[in-house]
């Protein structure tokens, strides 16, 4: 082995049994789960914790209300719906999207209308929407994914204008800032999720964020029948995610550290290389004294991989991502084929006012996975 290369290039690997699992062991945790077992509130329908995690939500994010329900799908579809999105309404997303969004969209009865991301950190393109507006528009649903942001107070000037309500999805993004604001405060609502692979995670679950009141009321009224909610995060759940949030802001100030020396690492020297376009908004915090942080660059480190093609004689050419991907393959990883974009759905079942080429390019670009490996990876 080498030992100055990484581990999937001949290196000596750090974690030779691959990543620690996801949620780390947490002595807050865990001390919060035996305290609610000791006292009960695990098996209660209205406990502490629902209402607690709630208020902390809400100050957390500096908005008046927070609302928590079983899953960040749920909440995606309960915030369309505090925007009386339904059918024969368009809601404009992005080509390069979660695929459950775009079909909370079609459950809805309403028609997603995709717009393209931009080339270098593959979030929606504010300078997009304009053209993928019609008189049926009746929302924008915009997620910051993969590490990347979107330029909210741009998207937010311009659904202002048209009077077009903005539903944020920050499920993979809780904890980060745009233009000093949390994700998620931005938008008429914000969704998080709390599923397992999520920076604040209790297995399942999601919430919703509102500054206005009326959208709020909306939201709790459709969710509960009666005196109950018809599907509510648990007491349980609630219990293990607080002491998380507690230590959310220090948690990603660390990671923001991390990444920065990280992308330190990873960048060509001057004058080499592709030439990279930083992603001007940042998922971290300011630091001590109100600067901004070096701005992180959004890409994935596969851009640009693709289905190899064999050459003459059924053989594959032996190119450095070749050989990355063969080592992929077999790295003790837990490597899937993942979800490559709404592009790949059906496209009667959506509308692009405009051609999509970034979008298509991400779609149809991004790193595969084998058939083969499919079973000894999962």
């Amino acid at each position: 082995m080498q030992p100055d290369l990484p581990a999937l290039l001949g290196g000596t690997p750090i974690r030779p049994d691959g990543p620690p699992g996801w949620p780390l062991l947490d002595s807050d945790v865990q001390a919060a789960v035996a305290g609610a077992m000791s006292a009960g509130a695990w098996g209660q329908y209205h406990g502490e914790h629902i209402c607690a995690l709630e208020a902390e939500l809400a100050a957390f994010h500096d908005v008046p209300h927070a609302l928590t329900c079983a899953s960040g799908t749920l909440a995606v579809e309960a915030a369309l719906r505090a925007l009386r999105v339904g059918p024969g309404d368009e809601v404009v997303m992005a080509a390069y999207e979660y695929e459950s969004n775009f079909l909370t969209v079609h459950a809805l009865g309403a028609k997603p209308v995709l717009v393209d991301v931009h080339p270098h950190n593959w979030q929606l393109d504010e300078t997009k929407l304009d053209a993928a507006f019609t008189p049926q528009t009746k929302a924008i649903l915009c997620s910051h994914l993969h590490g990347g942001l979107v330029a909210m107070p741009a998207v937010m000037g311009i659904a202002r204008t048209r009077g077009i309500g903005v539903v944020e999805d920050a499920a993979q993004a809780l904890g980060a800032v745009v233009a000093g604001k949390p994700v998620g405060t931005w938008g008429d609502v914000g969704t998080l999720s709390f599923g397992g692979s999520k920076l604040l995670t209790a297995g399942r679950g999601g919430a919703l964020l509102f500054n206005d009141a009326q959208l709020y009321q909306r939201t709790k009224t459709w969710l509960h029948r009666g005196l109950q909610q018809w599907a509510p995060l648990s007491e349980l759940q609630a219990t293990v995610l607080r002491p998380q949030l507690r230590k959310l802001r220090a948690l990603t100030v660390q990671r923001a550290e991390r990444v920065r020396e990280l992308v330190g690492e990873l960048t060509p020297p001057e004058g080499k290389g592709e030439e990279r376009q930083p992603n001007p908004l940042t998922p971290f915090p300011k630091k001590e004294g109100g600067t901004e942080p070096t701005a992180v660059l959004s890409p994935s480190p596969f851009k640009g991989l693709t289905p190899f093609p064999k050459k003459e004689g059924g053989t594959e050419p032996e190119t450095e991502e070749v050989k990355l991907f063969v080592a992929l393959s077999s790295a003790p990883l837990r490597l899937g084929e993942g979800w490559g974009g709404v592009l790949r759905f059906d496209p009667s079942s959506t509308s692009s006012p405009i051609p999509l080429p970034p979008s298509t390019k991400l779609v149809f670009s991004t790193l595969p996975v084998p058939s083969g490996c499919r079973a000894k990876c999962s």
